[in-house]
């Protein structure tokens, strides 16, 4: 999406089923908030990762990343559960109800229906974006399996996690084309120009996808 740019890769989450704790996601928002005060031009976290409980902590670092002369744009998938999380809540996804830097995304599939497993929410999530057969840079082993015994894996995977990155994507380059937007704009401003669908109305904010 945005072709131009730098990428910081903060890792938190480890172990044979990619686990991690909030606390260690505090401190990887904390480095980014960081960098930025430092100088380095970090305007968008893309979290690709949820399902804990509620943390006091965690969303006052999210909210920090969005004080002004900070302005990063905190953008999460809103969870592979199926739910509608205006009434279960999913974090970090939920703090977009509230949280004028946190833009939280849904998946949807080639035919613009939302994803059987992903999460929405008519006030907790924010908008729609690809998720379903994305090309991903997962190892295509296909090549070894003969050799090694392993299956035939597939480089195309789903998930929010993968809708989350393109609209990250679309972000950094409305801000790299105006640098000068505050969080608060970004938002609004992917809210307000999702192509709305059929499928998403009341399902998402935007009633729509990311454009």
């Amino acid at each position: 999406v945005a072709w131009h740019v730098k990428l910081m890769s903060l890792k938190f989450l480890g172990g044979s089923k990619g686990k991690g704790t909030t606390g260690n996601a505090i401190k990887a928002i904390e480095y980014v908030i960081d960098q930025r005060k430092r100088g380095t031009n970090v305007r968008v976290i893309n979290a690709s990762w949820g399902g804990g409980s509620d943390s006091q902590a965690l969303r006052e670092a999210i909210a920090a990343a969005g004080q002004k002369d900070i302005e990063i744009v905190f953008v999460c998938a809103a969870g592979n559960s199926g739910e509608d999380i205006d009434s279960t809540a999913d974090f970090p996804a939920d703090y977009a109800v509230d949280l004028n830097n946190v833009i939280s995304v849904a998946a949807i599939d080639a035919g613009d229906d939302l994803a059987g497993f992903s999460n929405f929410g008519h006030n907790s999530v924010s908008v729609a974006a690809p998720g379903v057969g994305i090309w991903s840079t997962v190892s295509d082993v296909r090549e070894y399996a003969p050799l090694s015994g392993t299956s035939m894996a597939s480089p195309h995977v789903a998930g929010t996690s993968m809708a989350s990155p393109h609209v990250a994507g679309i972000v950094a380059l409305m801000l790299s084309n105006k640098p000068s937007l505050t969080a608060k704009q970004v938002k609004e401003t992917i809210i307000l120009t999702a192509e709305p669908t059929t499928a998403l109305a009341s399902r998402v904010v935007s009633s729509g996808r990311a454009s």
